[in-house]
């Protein structure tokens, strides 16, 4: 059995658009930082959520800034996963403690400095 040559001219327009990049991923998929430095949106729902027990040091230490610091204990931290609906549309994920006794249907204040995290309204 016999192999054709590849020419190299078909090579290179093979090369090429295997590199090209699809026109849906070509914007940028991170959402844009808001203008100011929070919003105001209602609480969709939430679940609680737990730090594995063979998590890395880093992933720890990650998750316990989440929850608004660490005892130091080496248990798994009970955080809450929110679902928030923005009042200007988007639909968020936040992982954070419920040190605030927050409940599906509140409204909050989403703070994005210096982390994105929510707060009661004043």
């Amino acid at each position: 059995m016999r192999i054709p040559a590849i020419r190299p001219g078909f090579l290179a327009i093979v090369v090429l658009v295997g590199c090209a990049r699809p026109a849906h991923l070509a914007t940028n998929p991170s959402p844009a930082r808001p203008s100011t430095p929070f919003s105001a949106g209602t609480i969709l729902s939430m679940r609680a959520v737990a730090t594995p027990a063979g998590s890395a040091p880093w992933r720890a230490a990650l998750l316990a800034a989440a929850s608004g610091g660490s005892d130091g204990s080496t248990s798994p931290a009970l955080l809450t996963e929110f679902i928030v609906r923005a009042d200007d549309g988007a639909t968020l994920s936040i992982v954070q403690s419920n040190k605030l006794d927050l409940h599906t249907g509140d409204r909050v204040v989403i703070r994005y400095e210096p982390t994105v995290q929510l707060v009661r309204p004043d």
